[in-house]
């Protein structure tokens, strides 16, 4: 006999898939997917694609969708990155996730070097795959040193 396969056409599916790896903890329904993120997010393989079980539960529960580029995102009284229960999340964008985060005390307010971790001060790098928040401001003052010092060594050659 042959099992249904899980397609993301049909949300009864996905929703069986999920009550698979459901444990309830309080009011959390916690995960029990092995494969997870760095932070601890689970995830789950349907049709070839990773998904973030969070965001299968809001396009379940909720109708969001999954190309979407907003976030499924945990209210602040939900402290489980695993929590999939849709009562505790929330479609956002980056700019509410650092906000979340800085309320949650997972992220700090400002850099290293002191500038404010904001909005229009974050510069976005990749390297090596890996996303790297920098500070847009200490990026500036290099790149201007930077230039500064190489105006200086074009007037040496000229002398």
């Amino acid at each position: 006999m042959r099992t249904k396969q899980t397609t993301l056409n049909d949300k009864d599916s996905v929703l069986r898939l999920l009550e698979k790896y459901k444990f309830i903890r309080g009011n959390c329904w916690r995960s029990l997917v092995g494969k997870t993120n760095d932070s601890g997010h689970p995830i789950l393989k349907i049709e070839g694609k990773s998904y973030f079980i969070a965001r299968l539960s809001l396009y379940v529960f909720r109708n969001f969708d999954l190309n979407s580029d907003l976030l499924a995102l945990h209210k602040i009284e939900c402290g489980y990155p695993d929590c999939w229960n849709p009562e505790h999340l929330y479609a956002g964008n980056a700019s509410d996730n650092r906000s979340d985060n800085v309320r949650k005390n997972r992220m700090k307010e400002n850099f290293k070097c002191g500038h404010p971790r904001s909005e229009e001060n974050i510069m976005i790098e990749y390297f090596h795959g890996y996303k790297i928040e920098r500070c847009r401001q200490c990026s500036r003052h290099r790149v201007n040193k930077r230039r500064a010092l190489l105006r200086e060594k074009k007037l040496q050659c000229l002398l």
